[in-house]
């Protein structure tokens, strides 16, 4: 996303690396991703890649590229739901993934 985002180790499990490069590409994008969302995140791109393996669901493989394509460019589209609506696009008592205002 950013180049000032920090690297993606390229490994699936290492959800702390993960999270600060989705909370360093949403603060590029001008908002703030919440710990506990960028936990989550991590989470799924980690069940994402283990699933890809054995059924296909995308023709990313490498966790990188994950982050950026599948991630970050889904996040793009916050600041611009936070325009449209008062309410923030994450339900604090979901399991954090983000819905439709």
């Amino acid at each position: 996303m950013s180049a000032a985002a920090p690297a993606d180790a390229g490994d699936a499990n290492d959800s702390a690396a993960l999270a600060a490069a989705l909370q360093a590409d949403t603060a590029a994008l001008g908002w703030p991703l919440p710990d506990a969302a960028a936990t989550r995140l991590a989470a799924y791109r980690a069940l994402l890649t283990k699933w890809n393996d054995t059924y296909n669901l995308t023709a990313l493989r490498d966790p990188a590229q994950m982050r950026t394509q599948h991630l970050a460019d889904c996040l793009a589209v916050v600041a611009p739901l936070r325009r449209a609506t008062s309410r923030p696009p994450w339900n604090s008592t979901s399991v954090g993934m983000l819905r439709m205002p």
